[in-house]
């Protein structure tokens, strides 16, 4: 027989660079949680079971607790050096990962213990078949069914624990992103001035996207996701509602030869779903520009900026408006302060070159109006970017 050693959850130390000052309520609960999960190695005497499944969930479990163990040592540095909302941010991130590497690994154990007692299940009725004619007493064959029995209830039991614990962590994830969405919608609605052309349905999407963010940080994540998700349709009835009364404004502002000039030239530049016309004016999107958590810009991005000098400087009366953005991993004070800096970094890249600095207002947004989706690698990165305006005469 071999021993299948079944994930663990390892003990985290506790940094010690934090001083004497009491953590703050998330630190302290993700720092008592870390050192109470030493969980004991869990061995099943059992022939070697492959199961593929098994494999993805200990390798997922190892990954959420690793970025947990990240996002601790962030917030204890952060804490040691007196940033108590990093320290706050990151905490309750690392909480999250932590809770999810629990649900992973208790996954892994219950699909690990459910093929054992299948096997034993199996076994059973193996023994009882070849066994059969051996059986002489009433007596026997009772203990013997009253084992399958008791097998079987032992499969069912294990079947909804597993299936109780993947439906916790599925929950908590879905409405994250239900609520991400809904704030891409709300940037669209915006965008048609639904404020305007459908204001009751635009606020009742707001209240309800407020109620679900609400529900979310109280740890009630299906109210949140259904929340969510009716603050979606909401959005969507309100675009459509405004959407006939936008177009006539934006065919009003494209009769003026100018404007009509500059929307082509974007569009030519950036395409139709980077180039077009909002509330704000004619906006061009320009995605990934600076490094994750950085002012820094992207070097293979750069040329786009001077695409946008081309079109200002063949229009060198229009005035602009320069915003900056941010994913949504970091705190969100930081990511505030990030993306102001970021929108400052374009407008002194073109005062650089010579276009008038009277010509140029910025303005910072943080992770508050995702364009693209932060469940991705890719959407993230595309969300650290910047939108440039040209404000319409």
């Amino acid at each position: 027989m071999k021993r299948l050693i079944l994930l663990a959850l390892p003990l985290l130390v506790l940094a010690s660079a934090c001083g004497t000052r009491p953590f703050q309520d998330e630190l302290a609960q993700l720092h008592e949680l870390i050192n109470a999960h030493s969980a004991d190695e869990i061995l099943v005497e059992t022939e070697e079971i492959e199961d593929q499944n098994v494999r993805e969930l200990r390798e997922q479990a190892i990954a959420m607790l690793n970025a947990a163990q990240v996002n601790y040592d962030y917030a204890a540095d952060a804490w040691g050096n007196r940033k108590d909302d990093q320290a706050e941010e990151f905490s309750r991130v690392g909480l999250i990962y932590f809770n999810a590497a629990e649900n992973y690994a208790e996954t892994a154990d219950g699909r690990l213990r459910l093929a054992v007692a299948n096997r034993d299940y199996q076994d059973e009725r193996e023994r009882r078949n070849d066994y059969d004619d051996q059986i002489r007493s009433e007596s026997e064959l009772v203990v013997m069914l009253e084992t399958i029995e008791r097998l079987f209830e032992r499969n069912e039991s294990l079947r909804r624990e597993m299936a109780t614990m993947e439906a916790q962590f599925q929950s908590e994830s879905r409405s994250v992103y239900a609520i991400q969405e809904a704030r891409i919608l709300q940037r669209e609605a915006e965008g048609v001035k639904a404020d305007e052309f459908a204001t009751q349905q635009y606020t009742g999407a707001n209240a309800s996207l407020t109620r679900a963010a609400a529900h979310y940080d109280e740890g009630d994540y299906e109210a949140a996701y259904d929340i969510a998700l009716r603050s979606m349709e909401e959005y969507r009835l309100a675009i459509e509602t405004s959407q006939p009364n936008f177009l006539a404004e934006q065919d009003n502002i494209l009769r003026d030869g100018q404007n009509q000039a500059i929307f082509e030239d974007a569009q030519r530049r950036f395409g139709a779903e980077l180039a077009f016309i909002d509330a704000r004016g004619i906006v061009v999107v320009v995605p990934g520009l600076f490094a994750r958590g950085s002012s820094n810009k992207v070097d293979e991005r750069i040329y786009l900026l001077d695409e946008i000098l081309t079109i200002l400087r063949s229009y060198d009366n229009r005035q602009i408006l320069i915003e900056g953005h941010s994913q949504d991993r970091g705190s969100s004070e930081n990511n505030m302060a990030l993306s102001q800096t970021r929108s400052s970094e374009v407008q002194d890249y073109f005062l650089q070159r010579a276009i008038s600095a009277s010509r140029l207002s910025t303005a910072g947004f943080g992770e508050e109006a995702p364009r693209f989706d932060n469940r991705t690698d890719g959407g993230r990165a595309d969300n650290d970017r910047v939108e440039i305006i040209f404000v319409v005469q």
